[in-house]
């Protein structure tokens, strides 16, 4: 007796449209949307730098849209911008208010404050 697949189809075509669905590629995001993108998750980083002393957590919640952003239109934070976000809780970190830095012998190293979690980051 044969297998069946999706819909009633003989389960080798399933799974060779199965092979054929994951060897096509993706298509990208028109330009506009990505430099709309960048501009939004640029607007989202002022923000949060603006009201992280009033609300932490609201500042957490801009830097979680700036990620979703991030992800849904495949564009990548600057490393500026990714040393500026708890790599744990995804916070906003600014020194002295949700988190402390100590600079040593060719490292930073990042506590935040609300997670109580240490990254180490590297400079030259």
């Amino acid at each position: 007796m044969r297998t069946r697949g999706v819909a009633g189809r003989p389960a080798r075509l399933f799974y060779g449209i199965l092979v054929y669905a994951c060897m096509r590629r993706r298509s990208s995001k028109p330009l506009h949307q990505i430099k709309m993108a960048r501009e939004r998750i640029h607007i989202l980083f002022g923000e949060a730098d603006a009201i992280v002393k009033r609300d932490p957590k609201l500042a957490q919640r801009y830097m979680l849209l700036a990620r979703k952003i991030g992800m849904r239109y495949n564009v990548r934070l600057t490393r500026e911008q990714r040393r500026r976000v708890c790599r744990h809780c995804r916070a906003y970190l600014r020194p002295g208010v949700t988190s402390e830095h100590v600079v040593r012998r060719g490292t930073v190293r990042v506590r935040c404050l609300l997670c109580k979690k240490t990254m180490t980051l590297r400079y030259k």
